[in-house]
């Protein structure tokens, strides 16, 4: 407003002075009613909020927020008043409560809050009622001190419009009013050069609803008020008047213009004082976040430093990133805590506001940089699959190893498991000398050179036969390139292991284990499946594979012909082309003595690679074949490592394998006949029935073969590899110097024994497989405990003296001899406890039988001349556990009976053997047969009984009350034999008695003229063998009486029957039943002979492995039947 020129100013005060030194709160409440205001309410309030801001660019400094709260209530009550004035003010929302000013020093928190939310309620209901509008009106100021007060006033504007968008927050757009401001320039003379600032990139968005037009603030400040003015300024000019003062106009264009100044004033101080809300209300949050993140960094560091410590113990290098990484955390830690002491301290009062907020920025700062720094920390962490270096150990160490030959399926096997990630622990056993080391030194060598794409080392460990835990630990140390302490503990060691293979993926080879290793105690993980580690071990211990839990197994056999002969020749440096044929003869002579053994063939070979004359390699054949310890490396290479088996065994296990090595070289020994010598010698006792002894037996045999010391030849069969029995004698003859102390010539073809001096010395004599005829008179054996004469049939008699100087003997085998008596000097044999007199032709016992008190075991059977038994013998006989005379001596008598069946002993004398446990026994006559049966324990104890003569005895129920009744629950097989009146044999008959014969496996029927066979009931379900013969009506196989006797299904009567002979059997011609085919599903062996009617095999037997035959019988088979024709591939020619 312009005065009149004749107008003074007051005096020593001017115009801009008395407008600053007026109080703001008495200025902002005189401008409402001045009729003639200098400035509008918007500049005044600019300059005051630019006084707040300046000194810290957009930041408001809220200490004296209360006061400017005041100065903005005195701001409101202008509003109000202008608004009530305002033609628009029907349309005004109510504006929100607000804090009275008497209040806000009191609660600076509800200035803070009410501050953003003051000004959006003024601009709020101004915006949304009020025209467009482009300028402030009329006004224009008048005079030079007003331009200058306007300029600083848009300068003030000029500032907050220069704020960038992050002041305003995430949820805060930059007003638009800013989009056009533009840099100093002259032609804008309004804007100075500090209030010059570059042009800002920036996309508009809408007003939020504030001001539907708001008023560009580039052209609020650099154009002159009127230049924007929706009613042009009149002609005349402005009234000097109180009644045309700016605040006293009631036009509603000029009311506008006011209200949209200030609204866009307002809009452009919101963004601060959002910020600096947000700013306060965040900046807890911010030191909450801080405090959370390192919580949770200091969790992971702890874990961290646990891998770090853990990994210098065992001397890892622990990587650079992750110590600096540690270190970060710890620098962040420490100023962590001082920003979050300095938080406490300028927060402490003002229900935690700061005082000033200015001086906490900074500390805000630093929070953010810290949180931003934590936040990087935390990923970096999650980076760190290893804190450490893996070590630098030597990954595979290659060990020294021969050429082999014979491996590579071993080799193969081996290799593919170790492939398997499913297969942790893989065992290899074999016999010593078989080649167990040379397979893994093989397969480490193999890794040397190449890169190990699945593993991070290979170990080769070779344990010794006796060892201490630190004896494994220290080669592991070493090539792991861990220091050994000598103070430390074998734990601590073990620990240090663990930790460090555990990282690893390892591949441990370990050769010679005897007993399973502990790996826990040593140091050595146990990996889960499926992982790339791996154990593999070498014993010559079957059992120690189970028991160290391999999943998978390798057995290395010996080597075959061919592959022995090409090692042997090999080491012995054979040139097959420049070699004399004869000397090759020789020498494949000397590979076969070696039985494939590639220890024995390398050392064999060795010594006679300097050997060249045809006499060296003969003298060297003779040598192996009697004292193969005599050449030279056979004691270190060969003995001494199969040793190392036998003498880990027992005493009972060392002799049960003696009794092998006293059988001729390469013969098979069956399970039966080691059964008999084991019971003999009492390994085998306190057993209730033979099933027991075989149970026993099987054990001992088990062993034996987990040690390798024998090889099984099949389920019966079993026999000894020549090189363990020639150990064996060697170790047995104390190491070859007393060669005679096992005097054996089996097999040898001898006319004659040997001389009575050889036998003075010699605790072991086997003479059998030859040809003896003669015995020495009177032998001096003072520690003979064993005597073979078995197999010598020209041998007929036993001079009386010649046991008169044997008192230790404990075993004599007489088996297959010709001997018809027992000399008298048998008596002297008090510790005798096994007498085999099976398969001889001896016609009585002695009564000197009797003073073998030790008798165990008593075999006759099959000695068909034997008719006489002393009734004062057998009943002396009080620790026999074993008896077996079947089909042998029958004349026994029974007690009572009016007219006798036999002379001999009476049936009721063998009761009185209280631990007689196995009985084989022959019976002629229906009386015995009964008696047997009412004798419970006696019963008990038949194992094999056979039935012959009894000729009154017309039908035989089998099983049956009165003969074959549940007494007999142990019986094993029945021999029906020469029995010319018997009509009817019928199997399953007695329904009573049927499952009496649960152990029935064998039934013999033979020379049964006149019996035909029926079978009922489908019994014998345990039968696994069925012999026929010389039975002349029999004209089917099986004669079923059933239910459904006239059905054609397929049926099963002997589910485990496994062979059938059929001989002389004339008026056979089915081997079923009608139209009833039987099925024998276990049945593996078959043999017909003179079964002439017999023209089609009417039977289904899936597993059938042979047919054996005469050629003649198999060709007139009827082929055109289509069961028989299933056979044909079967046919074997009978012996």
């Amino acid at each position: 407003m312009k005065r009149t020129s004749g107008e003074k100013k007051p005096a020593g005060v001017s115009r801009g002075d008395r407008r600053t030194s007026q109080p703001l709160r008495m200025r902002w409440l005189t401008s409402i009613n001045d009729p003639h205001p200098t400035s509008p309410p918007s500049q005044v309030f600019c300059t005051i909020w630019k006084g707040r801001t300046k000194h810290m660019g957009t930041k408001p400094n809220l200490h004296n927020t209360s006061m400017d709260y005041i100065k903005l209530y005195d701001l409101e009550k202008f509003i109000k008043t202008v608004r009530d004035k305002s033609p628009f003010s029907a349309c005004d929302s109510s504006l929100s409560q607000t804090i009275h000013p008497k209040q806000a020093k009191h609660a600076p928190l509800g200035c803070i809050v009410q501050f953003p939310g003051l000004l959006s309620c003024w601009l709020l209901p101004w915006g949304a009622t009020a025209s467009p509008v482009t300028s402030w009106g009329t006004y224009q100021p008048v005079s030079e001190a007003e331009e200058v007060h306007d300029i600083a006033v848009r300068s003030s504007l000029q500032s907050m419009a220069a704020v960038p968008d992050s002041t305003f927050g995430n949820k805060l757009s930059r007003p638009s009013h800013l989009d056009n401001l533009t840099a100093y320039s002259p032609q804008n003379p309004l804007l100075s050069r500090d209030d010059y600032w570059p042009p800002i990139p920036y996309t508009s968005r809408k007003s939020n609803g504030i001001c539907a037009s708001p008023v560009p603030l580039r052209k609020l400040l650099v154009s002159p008020p009127h230049a924007h003015s929706r009613v042009p300024p009149t002609a005349a000019g402005r009234k000097d008047t109180d009644e045309d003062s700016w605040f006293g106009s009631t036009s509603p264009a000029k009311m506008a213009d006011i209200i949209s100044g200030i609204s866009s004033i307002f809009t452009c101080l919101k963004g601060c004082c959002f910020q600096s809300c947000n700013y306060i209300v965040s900046f807890e949050g911010a030191i909450s976040s801080l405090i959370a993140e390192l919580d949770q960094l200091k969790s992971k560091s702890m874990d961290i430093k646990r891998q770090v410590e853990a990994a210098q113990r065992d001397e890892l290098n622990v990587k650079q990133e992750v110590l600096g990484w540690v270190k970060s955390l710890e620098d962040l830690s420490s100023e962590a805590e001082n920003i979050n002491a300095a938080y406490r301290r300028k927060f402490k009062c003002l229900c935690n506001f700061p005082i000033n907020v200015c001086s906490s920025y900074p500390l805000r700062t630093r929070a953010e940089a810290a949180l931003t720094a934590a936040a990087d920390l935390k990923k970096k962490a999650g980076e760190f699959a290893d804190v450490a270096d893996d070590l630098d150990v030597d990954r595979v160490l290659e060990v020294p190893n021969p050429k082999v030959i014979g491996m590579d399926t071993a080799l193969e096997e081996l290799q593919g498991h170790v492939r398997d990630d499913d297969v942790i622990i893989i065992g290899i056993h074999g016999m010593g000398g078989v080649g167990k080391t040379a397979l893994l030194r093989r397969f480490n060598n193999d890794f040397a050179g190449k890169e190990l794409d699945n593993l991070d080392v290979v170990i080769y460990l070779d344990l010794p036969t006796e060892y201490q835990v630190e004896e494994l630990q220290k080669p592991l140390f070493s090539q792991l390139k861990l220091t050994w302490k000598d103070e430390a503990t074998q734990r601590d060691r073990a620990g240090r292991l663990f930790r460090v293979l555990s990282k690893m993926r390892f591949l441990l080879l370990l050769d010679n284990v005897w007993e399973p290793l502990n790996c826990q105690v040593v140091g050595i993980p146990l990996p889960q499946p499926p992982s790339k580690s791996k154990i593999v071990f070498a014993t010559r211990m079957e059992d120690v594979c189970s028991r160290m839990g391999a999943e998978k197994t390798i057995k290395l056999e010996c080597l075959s012909s061919e592959e022995a002969w090409d090692l042997f020749r090999f080491n012995a440096k054979l040139n097959l082309a420049s070699t004399d044929a004869s000397i090759l003869d020789l020498a494949r002579a000397l590979a076969r003595q070696c039985a494939g053994l590639p220890a024995a063939l390398i050392s064999v070979a060795h010594a006679m690679a300097s050997k060249r004359t045809f006499a060296e390699w003969r003298h060297v054949l003779a040598i192996m074949k009697e004292a193969p310890f005599q050449l030279p490396g056979m004691e270190e290479h060969v003995y001494h490592p199969l040793k190392l088996s036998y003498d880990r065994l027992s005493d009972t296990l060392r002799t049960c394998a003696s009794n092998f090595a006293l059988v001729q070289e390469g013969r098979l020994l069956s399970k039966q006949y080691v059964t008999d010598l084991w019971i003999g010698q009492g390994f085998i006792n306190d057993f209730e029935k033979s099933s027991d002894t075989s149970d026993k037996a099987s054990y001992l045999l088990g062993m034996l073969l987990a040690a390798s010391l024998i090889q099984r030849f099949d389920d019966k069969y079993f026999k000894m590899h020549p090189m363990v029995r020639s150990m064996i004698l060697w170790m047995e003859c104390d190491c070859g110097k007393k060669e005679s102390k096992w005097l054996k010539r089996d097999g040898h073809g001898l006319a004659e024994a040997p001389g009575a001096e050889k036998w003075r010395v010699a605790e072991r004599i086997s003479l059998g497989w030859n040809n003896i005829a003669l015995l020495p008179d009177e032998p001096q054996c003072p520690d003979l405990i064993y005597l073979n004469l078995r197999k010598n049939p020209p041998l007929r008699n036993i001079p009386n003296k010649f046991f008169s100087h044997m008192p230790c003997l404990r075993i004599l085998d007489l088996q297959q001899t010709s001997i018809e008596e027992l000399p008298s000097g048998i008596g002297n044999l008090s510790q005798l406890q096994l007498l085999d007199l099976s398969f001889t032709k001896i016609a009585s016992l002695p009564r000197e039988i009797q003073a073998l008190v030790n008798l165990r075991y008593l075999a006759m059977p099959s000695a068909t001349h034997l008719r006489s038994i002393s009734s004062a013998v057998i009943p002396c006989l009080h620790r026999l556990q074993w008896l077996d005379i079947y089909n042998s001596y029958s004349g026994w008598r029974v007690a009572g009976a009016l007219q006798s069946d036999g002379e001999g002993i009476l049936l009721d004398e063998l009761e009185s053997l209280k631990k007689l446990k196995v009985l084989g026994i022959t019976i002629s006559s229906e009386t015995a047969l009964r008696r047997l049966s009412e004798l419970q324990r006696l019963a008990a104890a038949v194992h094999w009984l056979q039935i012959e003569g009894c000729g009154t005895l017309a039908r035989l129920d089998i099983p049956s009350t009165y003969c074959f009744g549940e007494n007999m629950k142990n019986l094993k097989q029945i021999r029906l034999q020469a029995m010319p009146d018997l009509e009817e044999v019928i199997i399953g008959g007695d329904l009573h008695a049927r499952n009496a014969l649960s152990c029935l496996n064998f039934l013999y029927l033979s020379a049964l003229p006149k019996a035909k066979i029926i079978w009922k009931n489908r019994c014998l379900a345990n039968l696994c063998g069925l012999d026929i013969q010389d039975c002349n009506v029999i004209d089917r196989l099986l004669k079923l009486e059933d239910n459904a006797a006239n059905s054609t299904e397929t049926i099963t009567i002997f589910p485990r029957l496994t062979k059938i002979v059929l001989r002389k059997l004339p008026e056979l011609e089915s081997l079923s039943d009608g139209d009833r085919v039987i099925a024998f599903p276990s049945l593996k062996t078959m043999e017909v002979r003179n079964c002439p009617k017999l023209k089609k095999l009417t039977l289904v037997a899936e597993n059938l492995r042979e047919i054996q035959c005469d050629k003649e019988w198999w060709d007139k088979l009827d082929w055109s039947d289509e069961r028989t024709l299933s056979f044909q591939k079967l046919f074997k020619q009978a012996d």
